[in-house]
């Protein structure tokens, strides 16, 4: 069963199930004139996968995050728990830009817990290719599905290996 946690929710026990953290750009607004967020077609496709375990969503469920400094903790703290760390960088000009994923990923580069995917026409990503190349041996997926198939497998195989 896919449980979400969002990041105005906690977990109220430990983790039975693999867990993928969720990270890449998030619009800077909803509704009219914004870019759907991704995630939203993620859920979908983990669930058409049947993936049975956690994905960490720093969003919260009422489109506001309480304070700041407390989003912040609370992806620090699920990047650290999370099986996997998924990053889908499509990145748009001015909505999608994804300056704090630039820091998460460079953060957990060196981790081994990072599958990486983009879109091809997605902007100013030759250095999260680079990096993830030189310091994680891996090459970018090009669609979210294949990236998230991968982050599947990833999250199974490190949740069952751990």
């Amino acid at each position: 069963m896919l449980r979400l946690i969002h990041s105005d929710q906690g977990l109220t026990g430990p983790l039975d199930a693999p867990s993928i953290f969720l990270g890449g750009p998030s619009p800077r607004g909803r509704g009219e004139g914004y870019p759907m967020d991704w995630r939203d077609e993620a859920f979908k496709l983990f669930e058409q996968k049947n993936f049975d375990g956690y994905v960490f969503v720093p969003r919260p469920t009422t489109g506001n995050a309480k304070t700041y400094d407390g989003q912040i903790e609370w992806e620090l703290h699920h990047l650290d728990q999370a099986d996997c760390i998924m990053f889908w960088v499509p990145r748009k000009a001015p909505d999608m830009m994804g300056v704090t994923t630039n820091a998460e990923f460079g953060m957990y580069i060196k981790s081994g817990r990072i599958v990486y995917g983009r879109p091809d026409d997605a902007l100013q990503i030759r250095y999260l290719d680079f990096i993830g190349r030189k310091y994680a041996n891996i090459e970018p997926y090009s669609t979210l599905e294949t990236t998230i198939d991968a982050a599947i497998t990833h999250a199974t195989w490190r949740a069952i290996n751990a």
